[in-house]
């Protein structure tokens, strides 16, 4: 299994820390500005007008084609890695690239600010699904909760691509991240899928945690290995089926990385 980082020893040494001064950046970065009480509906409405203006601005037809169909994700992993809010982060991203995009297209566009991140979230009972659209791709991300975990297999065929989120701030959660992510893998090569699929670790909280942590977990969870095997079974490049990201849902840091990754695949 590949990591972002460039690093030629693999996975577990790709999995480099980052400073605190670029997580800090990346969440500045990602804060285009403040609206303190807009209405929700203000937002949606505001949303479909960049949506719609993004569109006018694509006259290929194998994009608008590519529009068309959207590319299923489906989110999983153990109790309390903050899938939530990595779902959140992930369509705030989707929104910030949208607005970006807009805004070096056209001129005459009166952007406005998108109102702050909300970070309160609640445990996901059941299934929670999102849809967004990234640099001209529709994705369709389908969280299922941890209480679920046992049904997890049943969602494989439906998704285009699975992320696996864990808390590398927690090392006492370890072990069951270990078990249900080797129990994916497992899955996925003894046929109860009907074709492999890519699987991208997400190593979140990592504002959280020391570079000797995320490294120690990476090898706990025996990432290289997995992600070598996987590869091997769907015989494809590691780096295009098993990847690992260092992510904070929080503060957005690397969150766009695994969009980009996601609209690699998804786009062709």
């Amino acid at each position: 299994m590949s990591s972002t980082n460039d690093d030629s020893d693999g996975m577990n040494t790709g999995l480099s820390r980052q400073s605190s001064n670029a997580i800090s950046k990346t969440a500045a970065y990602n804060k285009i500005g403040t609206s303190e009480g807009r209405q929700a509906k203000d937002r949606k409405s505001q949303l479909v007008n960049y949506l719609s203006a993004s569109f006018k601005l694509t006259s290929s037809s194998s994009a608008l084609k590519m529009m068309l169909k959207a590319h299923s994700i489906l989110l999983i992993g153990p109790a309390s890695a903050g899938k939530t809010l990595f779902l959140k982060s992930l369509v705030r991203q989707c929104e910030v690239f949208t607005m970006r995009k807009l805004k070096k297209n056209s001129t005459q566009l009166q952007l406005k600010s998108l109102p702050n991140l909300t970070v309160s979230t609640f445990p996901t009972i059941g299934v929670e699904k999102v849809n967004c659209t990234y640099d001209s791709l529709p994705l369709t991300i389908t969280e299922v909760g941890s209480s679920l975990s046992p049904m997890w297999p049943q969602y494989f065929d439906a998704a285009a691509t699975i992320w696996f989120v864990v808390d590398c701030s927690s090392m006492s959660r370890l072990s069951s991240a270990k078990v249900e992510l080797c129990n994916l893998f497992n899955s996925l090569m003894q046929g109860k899928s009907k074709d492999a699929r890519p699987v991208a670790v997400i190593l979140n909280k990592v504002d959280l945690s020391s570079a000797a942590q995320v490294k120690a977990i990476g090898r706990h969870l025996r990432l290289a290995t997995l992600g070598e095997e996987f590869a091997k079974f769907a015989k494809r490049p590691v780096d295009d089926m098993a990847k690992v990201f260092e992510i904070s849902a929080f503060t957005g840091f690397n969150v766009e990385k695994v969009l980009e990754w996601v609209r690699r695949k998804g786009g062709g």
